[in-house]
């Protein structure tokens, strides 16, 4: 009922399209503005932004020209921090069960503890096998 009566102080003129919703204000709209103009939408004028701006972020759209120069660096300090890390794990790592023989176990490799003890292994089964060759010999 209430649109009606708009419609009617409206001058009898249609309600508009919702392709022109973004255009003009509704009828059911209460407000001092005429139907026929357009309406402006938005936050107001452009916003100005500086053309250039640097952050440690890298500012808008950043691309600095040393980018890889840059990226190998932390790179490498990166690789030297971990190295560093590995190391002393490496020193520090205690084993109280040693991994079975011929099994493949990668800390074989830079633990010292299981180094010594394949170390040991070999003597054991080298001294062993000499022994055995010394009573078939004999």
């Amino acid at each position: 009922m209430a649109y009606r009566r708009l419609q009617r102080q409206a001058g009898r003129r249609k309600a508009p399209n919702l392709s022109e919703a973004g255009k003009r204000i509704a009828i059911t709209h209460n407000h001092p503005v005429s139907l026929d103009k357009p309406v402006k939408m938005g936050g107001g004028p452009k916003v100005p932004y500086p053309k250039h701006v640097w952050s440690p972020a890298g500012g808008w759209y950043a691309q600095p020209a040393n980018w890889k120069l840059n990226t190998a660096i932390i790179g490498s300090v990166m690789l030297g921090t971990v190295a560093i890390i590995w190391r002393i794990s490496a020193e520090k790592e205690v084993r109280y069960v040693m991994p079975r023989e011929g099994s493949f176990f990668p800390s074989r490799y830079w633990s010292k503890q299981l180094i010594e003890y394949d170390r040991e292994q070999a003597a054991k089964k080298a001294k062993e096998t000499a022994q055995s060759e010394a009573i078939q010999n004999s």
